[in-house]
């Protein structure tokens, strides 16, 4: 399984990744800012990252999103 480290800034959590499947980084899109090239995501979507990231074989985020 592959870790994504997420950093905490002000009312938003911020990483930078690199998605082989094109469909994972389609489901992510929403997130996706094009001028940081960073995914962005606010802490009521944590969850939501959480299951789309482990559906595709991503290492849950340390139950981050359950944290909060």
């Amino acid at each position: 399984m592959t870790t994504i480290n997420l950093f905490h800034t002000g009312d938003a959590y911020i990483f930078k990744h690199y998605f082989d499947d094109s469909g994972l980084f389609d489901e992510l899109r929403d997130y996706y800012d094009s001028f940081e090239y960073r995914f962005e995501v606010n802490k009521g979507e944590l969850g939501e990252l959480d299951e789309k990231l482990e559906g595709h074989g991503y290492e849950n985020m340390g139950g981050l999103s359950k944290n909060f």
